[in-house]
């Protein structure tokens, strides 16, 4: 009877419920494939290097690092830690777009753009992405190649296939050609040890989630005492 009586709540519920199983599975990575197999790190990485018409020099030592690191995978969340100094000039370089007339950070921008509706399609998304507003404050000691970054970006995966998916992608060596043309860029994996949300978030939903509680059972015990009232008086 009770079920009955709350069948569109129940029914609600249930609905919720299943969007929020679906989103969770989709942005742990659980969807993808997850943890990569040297085989799989080995195809990733053929389709890469016929990606990226970008020097040897450059090139080469880029898909050695990711053989090790791919290899290595846990099949975890990371975050990859991107940090950017923007050329004097654009790198027109062999395989550079051609016909190309923006400054450096204009096509480093373009990079940007263009990789942020894949990345989100891979459940990845930005956690901090921000201009740099000065050089290190505690010391210049390692010279000026260790310093005055002009952009810091902190990029969140559901796991490492994510990445490779992402740099494998079809028209990827196109939008990778931005990139190197526009910027000297770090990147760097980080694990997920510790990771500390916006605490606005969490604080305001526990006051919503309070109100909303109070609100429910101040309704009920309203509604309880009406039905009370009704016996009464039959």
């Amino acid at each position: 009877m009770t079920i009955e009586k709350y069948k569109f709540e129940w029914k609600v519920g249930l609905i919720f419920l299943i969007l929020c199983l679906g989103f969770i599975t989709w942005y742990s990575g659980m969807l993808n494939g997850g943890k990569l197999t040297k085989n799989d790190v080995e195809q990733y990485l053929t389709q890469i290097d016929k990606n990226l018409n970008w020097p040897e020099e450059v090139k080469q030592p880029m898909l050695q690092r990711l053989r090790s690191w791919g290899e290595a995978d846990d099949g975890k969340q990371f975050f990859m830690l991107n940090m950017m100094r923007f050329r004097d000039q654009v790198y027109q370089y062999p395989g550079a777009i051609k016909g190309f007339s923006g400054t450096a950070k204009e096509a480093d921008d373009l990079y940007g753009h263009f990789t942020t509706d894949e990345l989100i399609q891979l459940a990845g998304h930005p956690i901090l992405w921000g201009d740099v507003q000065s050089a290190n404050i505690t010391s210049d000691i390692h010279g000026p190649d260790f310093d005055n970054w002009n952009r810091i970006g902190v990029v969140r995966y559901p796991n490492r296939r994510a990445f490779f998916e992402l740099m494998a992608s079809e028209g990827y060596g196109e939008t990778a050609a931005y990139k190197l043309m526009g910027s000297h860029t770090y990147l760097i994996p980080v694990s997920s040890g510790n990771v500390y949300p916006d605490l606005r978030l969490p604080v305001s939903a526990g006051f919503l989630v309070t109100f909303l509680f109070i609100a429910w059972r101040r309704s009920l015990k309203i509604h309880q005492k009406k039905q009370l009232n009704s016996k009464a008086t039959v």
